[in-house]
This record gives C-alpha cells, sequence and structure tokens, in this order.
C-alpha cells in the first residue's frame, strides 16, 4: 500500500510543508505503525539537482512512500484557469488517506462527458472533486464541506487561518452557491462551473 504527497514549491520553498509531514506521518504510523516523518526537502534537494536555473518558478513535488520512500519527481507546474465540473453520486467511496491507488477516481471519472473532473456527492452531500477540496460561497462566506473525502493540506491551512469555514453542503442546496472554487496543495481557489 503506498502514498502520495504532491507538494507545492514555489522558486525552490516547499509551501505548506508541516501540513504534508504532518499527513505522512499520520498515514505511517496508521498503517504501518511508523513514527517519524519523510524528509521532503532533502527528497526536494536530491530532485532538483541537474534541473534548469535551480528549480525557478512554480514545481510540482511528487513523492511516493510506504514503509519507505518509492519514488521522487520534480515537473514544472502551470495553474489552469478553471475548470468544469460533472456531479457524479457514489455512496461507497472512501478515501481518507492520500492514496496512490486511485482506481475508485479512475471508475467515477468515466461518468465526467466533456467536464474536466467531476464534483462527489455521497450520501446526499457534496464532498470532493477527483484532485482537491471543494470550496464553495454562500451568503458572502466561503465554505468547505465538513465531511470531505480527503482533509487536503491547503483545506486544513485555510481553516487555520480562518479563510474558511466547515459546513456541509447537500445536493439540494447547490442553486443557494453564488460561486464555487476547486483547492489543492497545488491550486488555490481556482473557479469551476458545475455541471449536472
Amino acid at each position: 500500500m503506498n502514498f502520495i504527497e504532491s507538494i507545492r514549491v514555489k522558486d525552490g520553498r516547499l509551501c505548506n510543508l508541516e501540513a504534508h509531514v504532518r499527513r505522512s506521518s499520520d498515514a505511517l504510523m496508521h498503517h504501518f505503525g511508523i513514527s517519524g516523518e519523510l524528509p521532503f526537502c532533502e527528497l526536494y534537494n536530491s530532485a532538483c539537482v541537474g534541473t534548469e536555473e535551480d528549480c525557478k518558478g512554480l514545481y510540482k513535488l511528487r513523492v511516493v512512500y510506504g514503509r519507505e520512500v518509492v519514488s521522487v519527481s520534480l515537473a514544472p507546474y502551470k495553474e489552469p484557469v478553471s475548470l468544469s465540473l460533472k456531479i457524479v453520486e457514489c455512496n461507497h467511496i472512501d478515501y481518507s488517506f492520500k492514496y496512490e491507488d486511485r482506481t475508485v477516481f479512475a471508475d467515477l471519472l468515466k461518468y465526467k462527458g466533456n467536464c474536466d473532473d467531476i464534483l462527489i456527492v455521497k450520501d446526499g452531500l457534496v464532498t470532493d472533486t477527483s484532485y482537491g477540496n471543494i470550496v464553495y460561497e454562500l451568503d458572502g462566506e466561503l465554505f468547505t464541506p465538513a465531511s470531505p473525502l480527503l482533509k487536503g493540506t491547503r483545506r486544513e491551512y485555510m481553516l487555520q487561518e480562518g479563510l474558511l469555514k466547515e459546513r456541509n453542503l447537500q445536493i439540494g442546496e447547490l442553486h443557494r452557491s453564488s460561486a464555487f472554487y476547486m483547492i489543492n496543495a497545488m491550486l488555490n481557489m481556482l473557479p469551476v462551473t458545475l455541471l449536472r
């Protein structure tokens, strides 16, 4: 069983590193009984060797790990401008850890049609997209579902900073929201359009 951490790297700085350390340490303890932290800074430095301009700009550091580090990759990253989401219902999905095996998402993505991604509804509640947490605007405030599939690192940061509040959103309430955004470790408030 392997897990993934995808870390935003901007001009050589690993963003929101504490949240990635905390989540990966939780996964190691929960699944393997291993106490400790992954050496993300060392892994980044080894991946950065030989790249142009010492990794200036925006990059994605991807670390696959199990009982030990399986692979490390570093690639330039370009942020999308916007995304369209197809609403898909799935009541049996469980993705409480960031598993490398994403078969459950691959199966659901077959229903996305011409959209870029999916918005997953579980037991009548809006949860996440296949690659990030959802944020919605309601009465001038920003919220994120209190019961996401995965507690993402940017989501946790924004909650701690008071930029978001937790509130479950029922599928029947979607029309009340004035705007939707996707967030993840690489994206901050990417506007999304919902299609039923």
